[in-house]
């Protein structure tokens, strides 16, 4: 959150919403925190800091005459960590100033197949699996993130289905809105392949037999493989909407 000015540039002990009450704090040492790319088009940054926050305590940034909220501020026995939502403009004026890397993201997904398909047969009343199989043509290994949007649910919400029967969309019998969930990573080596399997029937419960479109969606997060999880490696990921149609035949049970 941009608001008002201040008389010189630096971390600041301050309100919420920055807005009033600020102080002096600390000074950026050279190389102090990480700054990384958010998004595939390198359009949006984070810059996290450790601070000597009091408890409840939040942060703000000036760079350039603009004061800066702090998006989030954790703390724990050890530490207080600050993130700033940046712009490009405002992460690299961060960068040049503080010598902090500017780490952008780059493509992960090169020479990854994607196929959806429909085991058949499906019965009316019945299970409706659809398998996305993935297949890596790259020349890297790439690590494929799974699970993490199932808590509550009772479903797989990287994935997504809407069914079409008689040229009527069937209502969502679940919910988008899951608790995460434990995630895992598959890593895939040039030349391996990864199955993911989902019940449409989970999403949609068709009360006729006949020809049903489905509308498959799945949301791809891709990442270097690595030996644990290091902030140094926030920006070493692909994010991907992965979509197509098919038309299956539901059968008589």
């Amino acid at each position: 959150m941009l608001s008002t000015a201040h008389a010189g540039d630096g971390v600041f002990a301050c309100s919420r919403t920055a807005s009033g009450g600020h102080q002096r704090g600390w000074g950026l040492a050279p190389g102090e925190g990480w700054l990384f790319s958010v998004d595939n088009d390198n359009q949006r940054y984070r810059l996290l800091l450790e601070l000597p926050l009091p408890p409840n305590g939040w942060a703000c940034l000036s760079i350039g005459g603009r004061l800066i909220a702090a998006s989030t501020v954790g703390q724990d026995l050890l530490t207080t960590t600050a993130s700033f939502d940046l712009s490009p403009a405002e992460a690299r004026i961060v960068s040049s100033r503080y010598d902090i890397p500017l780490r952008d993201r780059v493509r992960l997904d090169e020479g990854l197949q994607v196929r959806f398909e429909a085991e058949t047969p499906w019965q009316l009343g019945g299970a409706m699996p659809v398998v996305l199989t993935l297949v890596n043509q790259g020349s890297a290994p790439v690590s494929v993130t799974l699970g993490g949007r199932y808590q509550g649910v009772g479903r797989d919400n990287r994935f997504s289905f809407t069914v079409t029967a008689d040229g009527t969309s069937l209502p969502d019998i679940g919910s988008d809105l899951d608790l995460g969930g434990l995630s895992t990573w598959s890593v895939l080596a040039p030349g391996e392949s990864l199955q993911i399997r989902e019940d449409v029937s989970r999403w949609a419960t068709p009360s006729a037999t006949g020809v049903l479109v489905v509308d498959c969606v799945f949301a791809l997060e891709l990442s270097v493989p690595r030996d644990g999880f290091s902030v140094a490696y926030a920006h070493e990921r692909w994010e991907r909407t992965l979509q197509t149609s098919l038309e299956v035949e539901l059968q008589a049970p």
